[in-house]
Formats: C-alpha cells, sequence, structure tokens
C-alpha cells in the first residue's frame, strides 16, 4: 500500500516509492483565498460607512466645537469659512444617511465629503501637523472614497 502525503505549502502530491512531482487538481483551489462579498455584503459596509461618517462629523462639528473653532483659527481660516464648512459637512452626513434609504443620493455627497476631507489634509500638510492629526480625516476621505465606489457599482 503506498501513502500518499499532500503538502498544502507547495500543492504537490509526493509519492513515497517514487519521486512523483504532479500538479494538484485546479478545479479544487479555485476559490482558495479569495475574499467572496456579494454586492449586497459591500452595500451592507457602505451604509455602516455612511452612519460612521455621519456620526463622526455630528461629534465634531456639535459636540466637540470648541476643537474646530481652534483648528480654524491655526489655519487663519475666518469664521465664515468655517460656518460655511460645518454646514457643508453635517448637511452631506444627513444626505449619506438619507442614502441608505435612496440610494441615488450618495455618489455626490459622498464625493464632496471626500473633497472637504483632501482640504483638511492638505491644512495638516501646510501646518506640518504630526501624522496622528492627519488619521482622523484620512479615515473619513477613505470612507468616503469606498461610499463612492460601491454607489457607481466598482466594488
Amino acid at each position: 500500500m503506498q501513502d500518499t502525503a499532500f503538502l498544502h505549502a507547495t500543492d504537490f502530491i509526493l509519492n513515497q516509492s517514487t519521486l512523483k512531482i504532479s500538479q494538484p487538481n485546479p478545479a479544487k483551489f479555485r476559490n482558495l483565498g479569495k475574499i467572496n462579498l456579494n454586492s449586497k455584503h459591500m452595500v451592507l459596509y457602505s451604509h455602516i460607512a455612511q452612519v460612521l461618517i455621519a456620526l463622526s462629523i455630528v461629534i465634531i462639528w456639535v459636540f466637540r466645537f470648541y476643537k474646530v473653532e481652534k483648528e480654524f483659527k491655526l489655519y487663519e481660516l475666518s469664521d465664515l469659512t468655517r460656518n460655511m464648512v460645518g454646514a457643508s459637512k453635517i448637511s452631506l452626513s444627513t444626505l449619506l444617511v438619507a442614502g441608505i434609504w435612496y440610494p441615488d443620493l450618495v455618489l455626490v455627497p459622498a464625493l464632496m465629503m471626500a473633497a472637504l476631507m483632501m482640504a483638511a489634509q492638505y491644512f495638516h500638510f501646510k501646518l506640518k501637523h504630526p501624522f496622528l492629526y492627519h488619521v482622523p480625516s484620512l479615515i473619513l476621505l477613505l470612507m468616503s472614497l469606498f461610499i463612492a465606489a460601491v454607489s457607481l457599482k466598482y466594488i
């Protein structure tokens, strides 16, 4: 009786009596290592990202407004600019949440939010902030782009 051992790391079959190397059955390994996410999962993740962005914006622009005021003074931007950015972010966040029930609303607010987060990144670089200051707006930027991609059905 011949014993065969299957080595997962090399995907070769080794025969004990002779050193015979053969390729494994490709049908057996077709889905190995692939992430199987269908569009339903991606839409769900997009909805989660929409809610997370909205919650983040509300927490920052409503409950931690004193920090926003301090940052905009550092950037030497006017109060009018600060208020316009805040109103825009809160409006876009509202549209992102409404987009859970009305998907046609999602693309433009997601791209506009991404643009505002790019502007935030620009100002952080301009003032040479440490990387830790870049992280929140970078995460919101990536989530906004993810939402836009799902909305366009790229993912």
